[in-house]
């Protein structure tokens, strides 16, 4: 029976949850994922719980926050005044949106809050600081690939 070696190129069926249970994302939404174990595609947990699984074969594997989005930064965390926003801009407290920080990098930011003169801007993705669990299926060993 053949098994899942570091460098094999799989498909895999997932949900990935939060510690509580919650479903973040699931292949059931997505599709199956294609990865190339130890390649760096996947968090670090997942690719060593595939090494050695067979098509067919289940796992629940733990990914603690430091092996997935790292954790929490509450240097993050920022004001962005209103002053400085273009002009009609009034984002909506938990909406996520696209910003260009001063070098020109694009960052995703969520709007934790606003007031008359800034808006509480979170540079943290949803994930950090958070534990994930991931329930994996191996359904594909994709040959030569």
């Amino acid at each position: 029976m053949q098994t899942v070696k570091s460098g094999d190129t799989v498909r895999i069926m997932y949900e990935m949850k939060l510690e509580n249970g919650t479903t973040i994302d699931s292949s059931q939404i997505s599709g199956p994922k294609t990865i190339i174990v130890g390649e760096g595609e996947t968090f670090r947990p997942i690719a060593e719980a595939l090494i050695g699984m067979a098509v067919g074969e289940s796992k629940t594997v733990d990914v603690p926050s430091s092996e997935a989005y790292g954790p929490r930064d509450e240097g993050r965390v920022f004001q962005f005044p209103r002053g400085r926003a273009p002009k009609g801009f009034d984002a909506q407290v938990g909406k996520t949106l696209e910003m260009h920080r001063a070098d020109g990098q694009k960052v995703s930011v969520t709007v934790l809050a606003k007031s008359e003169e800034s808006y509480t801007m979170d540079g943290n993705h949803p994930l950090a600081g958070k534990n994930l669990v991931f329930d994996i299926a191996l359904i594909e060993i994709l040959p030569g690939v």
